[in-house]
């Protein structure tokens, strides 16, 4: 199973901000989200940004992160701005004719 969108989009912008190769900025959510009960494979928005709002900070700063605040606060602005779920294709509704 792949990760959800929204860990995508989280590790794009940790990655982004950070200035962490793909690798270090994916395991650094991961490993986050892992420590505070949530899954990578399931994670929706409302809970991604929690977990950004209150530990992302401390996890960069192990890293030794520069001016780790400011990844913190640029990543839970841009994850707010996120779709939580990839748009679904509209169902066709079946003609009152057709279904006679």
């Amino acid at each position: 199973m792949s990760d959800s969108p929204i860990f995508e989009f989280v590790c794009e912008r940790v990655e982004s901000e950070a200035k962490l190769t793909r690798l270090e900025a994916r395991g650094t959510v991961r490993l986050l989200l892992k420590e505070v009960g949530l899954d990578a494979q399931q994670v929706g928005k409302g809970p991604a940004m929690l977990a950004i709002d209150r530990f992302l900070e401390q996890a960069l700063r192990v890293r030794r992160v520069a001016e780790p605040d400011k990844v913190k606060i640029g990543s839970c602005r841009h994850c707010g701005r996120a779709r939580s779920r990839a748009p679904t294709a509209k169902t066709p509704r079946r003609s009152s004719a057709a279904s006679r």
